[in-house]
């Protein structure tokens, strides 16, 4: 039904009262919430930090063990302390050299160390071990003994391959000769003399250890065969107690390098005569030094210094 009109006086009193409650009132219409998206606040751009690389500090190397003093002997320190190579022991494909020898006979290895220098050797150490002579020890024993014990030591330690030379080594071809040769088996036996005593197709005693190349990796196996055996003739203990042709084989014909006449030390200071290696130049003569051992007492010879005179 349409609704009823207001009387006139109703619409005078409405008029002359607005807030009475007879008045209708429309609500007014809120305005439409507008929710205003905003754009994410942009973080600030972080720092770039740069990363720093703590570099390790190499630790330095311990101190090889120092050569035996020599202080009865005019000269004796300053031979070791030239005779000693300052250069660290690492892995880069270089070999150590080292010369086994014995208090006394300083003339004969300052020669070889000065030779070897000559040839190219970069890493040069006379191995000074005490006279065993006074000890009453047995001659044939002598070079097994100080060998392991004051040269298997550094063999140990080293990371290099090396080549180990006595003292009346005499070399004639270059460093890098011997690189090759040291190359070829765990253990070679650069120089030998003949005398291939054999035992069922296979060495027995080999004379000759004058020059000698080990592996790194060969001296664990060495070392510990060493030390289980008894103290005897080097020469004939490295023929038995190790696999021909798989951990050692032999140079031919003699071999590289020789020996020089000398007073043998292990021969009871007699004189013995010089070898020539299959790689002695032609017409190459072979040096003299008139120096040795006389029981524990030296030989006039090893009280020169080291300028002593070789003699043709």
């Amino acid at each position: 039904m349409p609704p009823k009109e207001q009387s006139a006086a109703m619409k005078a009193f409405l008029a002359k009262n607005p807030n009475s409650t007879l008045v209708k009132k429309t609500p007014k219409a809120s305005p439409p919430k507008t929710t205003s998206i905003a754009p994410p606040k942009a973080s600030p751009p972080k720092a770039v930090v740069k990363k720093k690389f703590a570099f390790k500090k190499k630790e330095k190397a311990k101190a090889s063990p120092v050569a035996i003093p020599l202080p009865n002997i005019p000269g004796g320190q300053n031979y070791k302390e030239e005779s000693i190579d300052k250069k660290p022991l690492i892995g880069d494909g270089d070999l150590n050299a080292y010369i086994l020898t014995y208090e006394g006979n300083e003339v004969m290895a300052i020669r070889l160390e000065k030779q070897l220098r000559e040839r190219g050797f970069p890493h040069v150490r006379i191995v000074y071990a005490p006279d065993m002579a006074k000890t009453g020890m047995r001659r044939s024993r002598v070079v097994f003994h100080t060998f392991k014990n004051y040269l298997l030591p550094l063999l140990e330690k080293s990371t290099r391959d090396t080549i180990v030379f006595e003292d009346d080594a005499d070399v004639y071809s270059p460093y890098s000769l011997y690189q090759k040769l040291a190359s070829k088996w765990p253990m070679n036996r650069i120089s030998q003399w003949g005398a291939f005593e054999k035992e069922k197709g296979k060495p027995k005693f080999i004379v000759g250890s004058t020059i000698v190349s080990y592996k790194k990796a060969f001296i664990p196996r060495f070392a510990a065969q060493m030390r289980k055996d008894r103290e005897q003739h080097i020469d004939g203990w490295l023929a038995k107690k190790f696999k021909w042709k798989e951990e050692y084989d032999v140079e031919p014909k003699k071999g590289f390098g020789g020996t020089i006449s000398h007073h043998s030390y292990i021969l009871n200071n007699t004189f013995r005569e010089g070898l020539k290696g299959s790689d002695a130049p032609a017409g190459y003569k072979i040096p003299v030094i008139r120096a040795g051992f006389k029981r524990g007492v030296m030989a006039e010879g090893d009280r020169k210094p080291a300028e002593v005179q070789l003699k043709d």
